[in-house]
């Protein structure tokens, strides 16, 4: 008896071990906005005329964390468009893992200062804020000053929801990721937003794996990232968004 309580015992101390491998140790918490500085203070940027500078803010999810030989959804949808419909781009990925909104407000003016962007993507994945605690009015209201500050920058604004990740697909957290989202896209989604696009990527991917019958965890690094797969397919239904959106031609910022 004593043998199949201890055997018991063990195999529940495995899964709770397992689920907090997965929630927790998969989350990219040890980076800090420290990044930031170096960044800001790193040498100058070579610009050339001809081509349109994209500046990506995120977290690790951005960063294209699961997919580090092709830079993740956001670099394929990128890579995609500029080679199919003849764009430049110099794309400055200054996502950082385990990044929270709060901890970039200090210093967004200065890495907009520093980049001189014509194009900035804001791709938030929301686990770390969720895990901040940040609550979803206070994560819009960051947001909100972000897209500001780019547009005062006569930069185009890209608001992208992130690929669907194993915590997302499950509501961890309560839910709260997904209430970013849909703040995210309910503030800027109205037709008389002048040069910011709001792009619901999380829902398509989502409509998509559910419609196909595609398992979540096959798209899945970990908990917290998609792998290749995932990354794949989240930068092709990206691409698709900005053919359509922007029918073939140039992103670009237009005066008021």
């Amino acid at each position: 008896m004593k043998t199949w309580t201890s055997k018991i015992l063990l195999t529940i101390f495995y899964l709770a071990l397992s689920f907090l491998l997965t929630t927790f140790i998969n989350a990219p918490l040890f980076d800090h906005p420290s990044k930031i500085v170096d960044i800001v203070t790193s040498n100058e940027i070579n610009y050339h005329p001809q081509t349109s500078t994209i500046l990506i803010i995120g977290s690790s999810v951005a960063a294209g964390w699961g997919d580090n030989h092709h830079g993740g959804y956001l670099i394929r949808a990128l890579s995609q468009y500029a080679t199919q419909f003849h764009q430049s781009y110099h794309i400055l990925n200054w996502s950082i893992p385990g990044l929270t909104t709060k901890e970039l407000a200090p210093h967004f003016k200065a890495m907009l200062q520093k980049s001189h962007p014509d194009i900035v993507i804001l791709s938030w994945g929301g686990l770390d804020d969720a895990v901040a605690g940040t609550t979803a009015s206070h994560f819009l209201t960051r947001v909100k000053s972000e897209v500001n500050q780019a547009l005062q920058a006569k930069a185009y604004v890209l608001l992208i929801t992130p690929p669907v990740t194993q915590a997302t697909y499950k509501n961890s957290f309560k839910g709260l990721p997904r209430r970013y989202f849909q703040a995210q896209m309910h503030a800027f989604s109205t037709p008389d937003t002048i040069n910011v696009s709001a792009i619901d990527l999380f829902s398509q991917m989502l409509s998509y794996i559910n419609k196909h019958h595609i398992p979540e965890s096959t798209l899945a690094a970990d908990g917290w990232h998609p792998n290749v797969k995932g990354h794949t397919l989240a930068g092709n239904l990206l691409f698709t968004d900005l053919s359509q959106r922007f029918h073939h031609g140039p992103i670009k910022f237009h005066s008021p």
